[in-house]
């Protein structure tokens, strides 16, 4: 018996990359292709039409369980870096202005998804009503354009995006654009810089066989999907 399974790698362009410094700002891509605990949460399974699960049945020694699970909000289809931004200006670092997008591997672009689109799309998937999940989102950093950072202080933020397909094979582009490090005294900008962060991604097809049912699978072929 023959089988295939489709697995996907994303590796850092080069390594080099990861943390660039240049106008008086450091920032980092962290290394986050698995989810930390804190992005996981656990809820009560619901049917199709949102009603809540349990098991067991009901008497007078004991009352059904709920039927418990784990989601996270880190969802297939979607593209997440982790960020840190390091100030080391002499002025308050405001995002305000700054423009953030997803490059695909034929440079067409995605906009950052918001808090509220995240738990949508969870709350989508698991059957979990958003109001819940804003619960558990709330110690969880974003970065968009209400982040300021102090002089000296580092932030660390996550960026997720939705685009058309996040598993096409090729080189992905993170993009910070329009960042100010220049101000004069009345506030306005003088000079801004940029930022990019690229991924590799690989859609990697393994072929395996098996001896009857129940036997040992062999990994037989490994092909990349160009």
């Amino acid at each position: 018996m023959t089988t295939q399974m489709v697995r996907f790698q994303y590796l850092p362009y080069d390594m080099n990359e990861n943390a660039q410094t240049k106008d008086g700002l450091t920032v980092e891509e962290i290394d986050s292709r698995t989810p930390p605990d804190y992005l996981y949460f656990d809820y009560q399974k619901r049917d199709e039409s949102g009603v809540k699960l349990f098991s067991g049945v009901e008497s007078k020694y004991s009352s059904p369980r709920p039927v418990m699970a784990k989601g996270c909000f880190m969802l297939r289809g979607q593209f997440w870096a982790q960020i840190s931004i390091t100030n080391n200006t002499d002025h308050v670092l405001r995002l305000n202005d700054t423009v953030i997008k997803l490059l695909d591997p034929v440079n067409d672009s995605s906009d950052p998804l918001t808090k509220e689109n995240i738990i949508a799309e969870a709350s989508n998937v698991y059957r979990v009503p958003s109001y819940d999940l804003a619960n558990y989102f709330g110690g969880i950093k974003l970065i968009d354009r209400n982040v300021e950072v102090l002089p000296s202080m580092t932030f660390t933020g996550w960026i997720a995006f939705r685009p058309p397909n996040a598993e096409n094979p090729g080189i992905w582009k993170v993009v910070i654009y329009e960042i100010p490090v220049r101000v004069d005294d009345a506030g306005l900008v003088k000079k801004r810089t940029r930022f990019e962060f690229r991924t590799i991604v690989k859609k990697i097809i393994e072929t395996y066989e098996q001896d009857g049912m129940f036997g040992n699978k062999k990994l037989v072929h490994t092909e990349e999907v160009k």
